[in-house]
């Protein structure tokens, strides 16, 4: 049998459920860099991005009638749940 492993990290979002934050390169797959508010905002621009038109997550907006732009967002340690960066959309959030 294969060997589990548990990321350190883990991103919540509004809108999705909780996916892994990637540190490094692991298992050939690009990490998102260190746990830091820069890194954070790096990744949810780009996440927005891609629910638009042309995007690589478009069904999602298609199949929702909108575009669920994330209103909030944070990356927590696994290990002992301290929050490590934490992001919140402005009220007139232009992506």
């Amino acid at each position: 049998m294969g060997r589990s492993y548990t990321p350190p990290y883990r991103l919540e979002m509004s809108g999705t459920t909780s996916m892994c934050w990637m540190v490094g390169d692991r298992y050939q797959i690009k990490g998102n860099g260190k746990p830091t508010y820069d890194n954070l905002v790096k990744f949810i621009r780009e996440y927005a991005r891609s629910l638009e038109a042309g995007g690589t997550n478009e069904h999602i907006s298609k199949a929702l009638g909108y575009v669920p732009y994330p209103t909030w967002a944070k990356i927590v340690r696994q290990k002992d749940g301290a929050v490590m960066a934490e992001w919140e959309a402005a009220p007139f959030q232009v992506y």
